[in-house]
């Protein structure tokens, strides 16, 4: 089960289901409908009690407000695993989940996603890091369809994130520097360009 509805968690569950995980749907505080998912909608203790792992897959800055949202409307959590999808946050920002029993973890694929350009999963590392029994179950889920995940220590976490932001934004701002000067040095553009993305 995925909470939310935007472009991250219509994205990853395409690709999940893409890389053969069964996605049981994407639930919404609103009534928004989303063609080719099975959107739900309702009270999400609901929701929460068919699934076994739901993601968080909503912006950084609303994790720790939707776990709390989600921990203070439901019941116990006991067997639920919950898994946010940041690269930035450890899984301790999800504690309230945690306090009411559910399993808990942050898996961040090492990739930069391209709004409405979908992407192969098992092309991908992720990072993995949260609760042993949640790294291990999720670890079950994903190995077996050729997924890689590496597991980090969550005190780490600012260190990876940080080699995160040099891979992807910082190799856009090398090639934007670069294509220039390759056309300074008398390359042609097409050439230029296929130089600076090789």
């Amino acid at each position: 089960l995925f909470i939310g509805t935007g472009r991250a968690a219509q994205g990853r569950a395409r690709e999940f289901e893409a890389a053969g995980i069964t996605v049981t749907g994407l639930w919404s505080r609103g009534r928004k409908k989303l063609p080719g998912f099975r959107t739900l909608h309702g009270p999400v203790a609901k929701a929460l009690a068919a699934a076994d792992i739901i993601v968080l897959a909503v912006p950084d800055g609303a994790i720790a407000g939707t776990a709390a949202r989600l921990a203070k409307r439901s019941g116990k959590l006991l067997t639920k695993v919950f898994v946010h999808l940041s690269g930035a946050h450890e899984s301790g920002v999800i504690e309230p989940l945690r306090k009411k029993g559910a399993l808990t973890a942050a898996m961040h694929p090492f990739y930069s996603f391209a709004p409405g350009v979908g992407a192969d999963l098992r092309s991908i590392p992720f990072s993995l890091e949260g609760a042993p029994e949640a790294v291990a179950i999720i670890r079950r889920l994903m190995e077996p369809f050729g997924m890689r995940v590496a597991v980090i220590d969550p005190k780490d976490k600012p260190l990876y994130h940080a080699a995160a932001v040099f891979c992807s934004n910082f190799t856009a701002g090398l090639q934007a520097v670069a294509d220039p000067m390759l056309r300074d040095a008398g390359v042609g553009d097409m050439d230029a360009r296929l130089m600076v993305s090789a």
